[in-house]
Formats: structure tokens, C-alpha cells, sequence
């Protein structure tokens, strides 16, 4: 594809739409109800000993929520150290997000505004990166300013920019790397090299997944010399070295994760669990389809109407685009499904069940589609470039519609098992007296924490202790429970019965057997509520 002028009206109209796009994800950062995973970005962050956690929450005392919310608080003692500390104990997740999440608490208050806010300014870039790849790739024209122009306004990127989690970090990482070796491929100098090197190390340090770029990029460095593009400079040799120096780099976390190796094994244990192959592909046609619109947080079978044109792209990419540029997206793509989809396809597994893990994937995607969209809009025929033309402003209409949604939604698909947290809470909240109970399995100490942001601050919170005898509270009108022990289930059904609360798999409400001594709540409140999730309540001080 020939380089392409772009009309300077084009160039305004883009520029102001990445703009605004861009700036959206800094809108109310403190609406999307906190789930699971944040909490434990808080408290790794701040410096809290997980392993601390469970024994102040599962003591048999009465808590409030503020006992639980002091755990999602700076405390003066913690110090950097603690935070580092706590970042070794779980070295499967790179540290760099976590320390600037950290940082950013000092200035920035409540903390998960902060921890939010890092990823939001953090993924400010990712525009401007895909931007510089797609021109290394492709050369100058209307190819980078559409993809550049697709990933603002996709909700998939949206949704990660406002979460606490290091994604967003991680997608700019992606491309502000590739688009380096690509410069150095091309330019020969020395201080791109170092660039390289440098953007390699801030990768790796991002996402240990990050490492699969290693391979990617010594595949394509070999296929850009073969191809002749680096010209009469050396690239295998400068590409060593600057992996080298990059690797060296990230050693200390290397030999941390080799140390912790038993450890990191069982805290990633339930990626094995063996999922449908039916469920395996609707997930990943909701991925690929979520790059583009998202406008629920279910999930439906509409993706299954953008897998025609989808596939088609991809016929006309690797027919068409350049070599060796093509393989570029091409491998961006391949890398994923060699690695998190094959796994789960051929022996078994959940990982590509999160669209998260193979977010290399989804940037390549997006670069495809790019291309395409750029190629058929310079074509002799003027149906094609009409088309092009309005379909890439039909991906514009459905992302940012998505966008709409998701920024005034308090919940959503990212939230995993916990997005329905906020709604037991209200239920919680409309009871009388109300106590929830709760054993320590499985996720119960971050979904007890994520419950806490929305609670009363008068509702009690029991946790049952290990290995000790204990009685239950008594003096409350409405029980709830949250992953119930065997012990605790049986102790409850001698005089009650545990009835699943709204659609999820670890929250119960506890109801008489007895019809004459039923004690329930309003049949209102029994019903879903609406999505819309209680705010969260003010925060004590630590």
C-alpha cells in the first residue's frame, strides 16, 4: 500500500476525537464497583501481608466495614520495603504498576482512585503508541491514524484503563516496544537501540507475559534481515544485545520467580481448571468483538455476526499488506493462541477465558483491521472506499456507544465473579439487623473486602475460625453468607437452608425451614435490583 495523503480535515477531526476519547478514561474512576483483584492490587500496594489478612477476618469477632476498609488504607508504618515485600511474595505479577500505584497514594486520596487513576494516565499513551507502530510498520497515511483511532475508542481498552490492575500499562508497553525495534531496524543508530532495550525492560517489568515479545521480535528481526530492510547495518547482533542488556535487567525478578517457583504454581493452579470447548470458543468470539462494541455486560451470541467480515480482513491482510510488515500483526496474533489458547484447547484450561491474557492478540487485531480499512479506503473502486469510509465510522458509532454505557455503568464483565457485589449489598443494606457470615475458601477474603465498599457502616461481618470451636452470633434479623465451610454449611441447615443470592455461585441467604418462623427480608428486595451499585461509603482513617 502506497503511502496515503491525508486530508487535513481528517487529520483535525481524528485528532480531536483521540482526544476526547483519551481524556474519558480520567471521568469518575471511582464508579466502577471495586472487585477481587483491585483489592488485592490496594493491598500489595500499600504494603499489607496478605498471609495477616485472613486471621483478622476469620477470628469469630464482630467487624464492621471500616475494620475491613482500613485494610485498603496507607498506614504510616508501612513503608516501601513492605510494599516490596509484599510484591515478592507474589512474584507472578511484574512489580512496576504496583510501585507507581504506590507512589501515586501519597498524593491522591481514596487510594483506589489513585491505584485507578495511575492505570488511566498510564493508557493516555497507548493512542500515541499505536500511533508510532503503525507508522514504523506501514509508513505514513491513514493506516496509524485509524488504529491509533480504534483502540481509543474500544471498550475493551477503556474498561482496563479505569481498573486497578496493570493491563493498561502493559498495552502501551507492547506497543511503545515494537514500534522502537522497529526504528532501530530501520535507522541503524545506536541510542534506538538503547530506546529499544529500555522499552523492553519497562515491558517485561509490566507483565511476565510480556517475555513472549522475545521470541516474536527475534523472529521478526530475522525476517527484516532476510528481507533486506535494515539496509547495510547490522540488526541480529544490535537486537541480541539490547535483549541481553534487557534481560539482565529484569534477573532479579527472574531469579524471585525461580525461587518462588512452588509458590507461583499454586497461586496460578486454577488456570488448569478444564473448561467446555464450546465455552472456550464463545469466549473467544465475545474477545474479539468486545475490541469493538461492548454494550452489555452479558453475554450474547451477537459477536457471531462479525466473524464474517473479521475473517475476511485477515484473507486481505496477509494477501496484501507489505512483507515483511505483515508478519508483524501476524505474529502478534499467533503469539497468544500458541500459548494461552492452544494450552486450554488441546489439554485443558481456563486462561484464554479472560481476554486480559491475550491482550497481544487483541492489539494485532486492531492493526489488521487498521490496515485494511486504510487500503480499501485508497482503492480505484468508489464503492470500496465508500464502504471503507463507512465502516470505519460505524466502528467509531459502536465504540464509542460502548464507551457511553460502560462510563456510566457501575458494573461490568471485568469485574468477573465479583460483579454482582454491589447488588448483594444492597440487599445486605435493607435488612434490619443484618450479619454476614463467612469461611475462609477460596475468594472470600477479597470478596469480602470488595463487599465492604458498599455496606452499611452498622453491618456485621463474623468469620469463622480455623480449627477452634466457636458459636454463632446471635441478635440479627437477616443472615447472609458468603463460601461456606462444610462445618459452617451444616451448622446453618440444622435449622435453615441456604438459598443462592441472585445469580451468584459464593453468596447465600440464609432462610427458616420453618414457614410459620420465617423472619425474611421485603419480597422486593428479594428480587435482582437494577445494576445501578451503592456508592461507596466514606472512608475512615487508618
Amino acid at each position: 500500500m502506497a503511502p496515503q495523503t491525508v486530508p487535513r480535515g481528517l487529520v483535525v477531526s481524528l485528532s480531536a476525537l483521540i482526544l476526547v476519547a483519551s481524556l474519558a478514561r480520567l471521568v469518575d474512576l471511582e464508579r466502577m464497583l471495586v472487585w477481587h483483584d483491585e483489592v488485592y492490587t490496594a493491598v500489595r500496594a500499600l504494603g499489607f501481608d496478605q498471609a495477616k489478612l485472613a486471621p483478622v477476618l476469620f477470628s469469630a469477632r464482630l467487624l464492621h466495614p471500616a475494620d475491613l476498609l482500613a485494610l485498603q488504607a496507607p498506614v504510616a508504618r508501612h513503608t516501601w520495603f513492605d510494599t516490596l515485600q509484599a510484591l515478592a511474595r507474589h512474584p507472578e505479577h511484574s512489580p512496576l504498576y504496583y510501585l507507581g500505584a504506590r507512589l501515586a497514594t501519597h498524593w491522591v486520596d481514596p487510594p483506589m482512585l489513585a491505584l485507578r487513576g495511575v492505570a488511566a494516565l498510564v493508557s493516555l499513551l497507548l493512542a500515541p503508541t499505536v500511533f508510532w507502530l503503525m507508522r514504523e510498520l506501514f509508513g505514513p497515511g491513514k493506516a496509524p491514524w485509524i488504529a491509533a483511532t480504534l483502540v481509543v475508542v474500544s471498550p475493551f481498552h477503556l474498561l482496563y484503563a479505569q481498573e486497578a490492575r496493570q493491563y493498561a500499562l502493559w498495552a502501551v508497553a507492547l506497543a511503545a516496544a515494537a514500534a522502537s525495534l522497529l526504528r532501530a531496524l530501520r535507522t541503524g543508530r545506536a541510542g534506538d537501540w538503547r530506546l529499544y532495550a529500555t522499552l523492553m525492560t519497562t515491558g517485561l517489568y509490566s507483565h511476565l507475559l510480556f517475555v513472549l515479545m522475545l521470541p516474536l521480535h527475534g523472529l521478526y528481526v530475522l525476517l527484516a534481515r532476510r528481507a533486506g530492510l535494515h539496509g547495510s547495518h547490522p540488526v541480529v547482533g544490535p537486537w541480541l544485545k539490547a535483549t541481553g542488556v534487557a534481560l539482565v535487567l529484569f534477573s532479579p525478578w527472574l531469579s524471585l520467580l525461580a525461587l518462588r517457583s512452588a509458590a507461583v504454581e499454586q497461586y496460578i493452579a486454577w488456570m488448569e481448571r478444564p473448561v467446555a470447548t464450546l465455552t472456550l470458543f464463545q469466549a473467544w468470539g465475545q474477545h474479539l468483538s468486545r475490541l469493538f462494541v461492548d454494550p452489555t455486560p452479558q453475554f450474547s451470541n451477537w459477536w457471531l455476526l462479525g466473524l464474517l467480515p473479521l475473517g475476511w480482513m485477515f484473507w486481505r491482510f496477509c494477501s496484501a499488506a507489505p512483507r515483511p510488515s505483515r508478519w508483524f500483526p501476524c505474529l502478534l496474533v499467533g503469539i497468544s493462541a500458541a500459548t494461552v489458547l492452544g494450552p486450554d484447547l488441546l489439554a485443558g484450561g481456563s486462561r484464554s477465558l479472560h481476554a486480559r491474557y491475550v491482550l497481544p492478540t487483541l492489539l494485532g487485531v486492531h492493526l489488521v483491521v487498521a490496515w485494511v480499512l486504510a487500503a480499501e479506503w485508497q482503492g480505484v473502486s468508489a464503492p470500496r472506499r465508500a464502504g471503507a469510509a463507512l465502516g470505519f465510522a460505524l466502528l467509531i458509532g459502536l465504540g464509542g456507544w460502548s464507551g457511553v454505557r460502560i462510563l456510566h455503568a457501575d458494573t461490568w464483565w471485568t469485574k468477573n465473579f465479583s460483579a454482582d457485589n454491589g447488588a448483594v449489598a444492597r440487599l445486605i443494606n435493607a435488612g434490619d439487623r443484618p450479619l454476614v457470615l463467612a469461611s475462609e475458601l477460596g475468594v472470600s477474603v477479597g470478596e469480602l473486602i470488595s463487599l465492604a465498599y458498599y455496606l452499611r457502616p452498622d453491618v456485621a461481618l463474623w468469620g469463622e475460625p480455623s480449627g477452634r470451636a466457636y458459636d454463632l452470633p446471635r441478635g440479627f434479623s437477616d443472615l447472609f453468607v458468603l463460601t461456606p465451610s462444610p462445618s459452617l454449611r451444616a451448622r446453618l441447615e440444622q435449622r435453615h437452608r441456604l438459598v443462592p443470592l441472585l445469580d451468584t455461585w459464593q453468596w447465600y441467604r440464609v432462610e427458616p425451614k420453618v414457614s410459620s418462623a420465617r423472619q425474611e427480608m421485603p419480597p422486593h428486595s428479594l428480587a435482582k435490583p437494577s445494576d445501578t451499585v451503592p456508592r461507596p461509603l466514606p472512608r475512615p482513617s487508618p
